[in-house]
């Protein structure tokens, strides 16, 4: 059986790919093309964590109101600000900082998530609530 963490980091590994597409990207539809991609795939990811992970987590745990998800959640929010600020700096300047400061914040973000809150994860879940969680993200 996979566990949310390999399941999970190899997502991350995925949208590292995409994210270094979208930054070698050298034509402006290359760019948009490859952002789009990127930007899509992450906002699954994130999709998948707050309505499926997070809710089984906080339930077994009871942190609902404050914890690793929660601080995951605030980080989320800044991801999508970011996004939507690249997104439209990406079809007209170029969106240096912007991309940095994404860059930043998920390099911080992902490894929480995989040294700390996916393990606890598969910790705290059964493996059929585990085999349940991972089988709803491939839908």
């Amino acid at each position: 059986m996979t566990s949310v963490s390999e399941f999970m980091s190899n997502d991350h590994d995925r949208l590292d790919a995409l994210f270094a597409e979208f930054l070698s990207a050298d034509e402006v539809e290359t760019t948009v093309e490859r952002l789009a991609a990127f930007d899509t795939g992450l906002r699954r990811h994130i999709e998948w964590e707050e309505r499926i992970l997070f809710p089984e987590f906080e339930q077994r745990t009871g942190m609902a109101e404050s914890g690793p998800t929660s601080v995951m959640r605030i980080e989320h929010e800044r991801i999508d600000a970011l996004l939507l600020l690249i997104g439209d700096r990406s079809r007209t300047a170029g969106a240096g900082p912007a991309v940095d400061e994404l860059r930043e914040v998920l390099t911080a973000h992902n490894l929480k998530e995989e040294m700390i809150l996916y393990p606890w994860i598969d910790r705290e879940l059964t493996d059929v609530e585990i085999a349940t969680a991972l089988a709803a993200m491939q839908d």
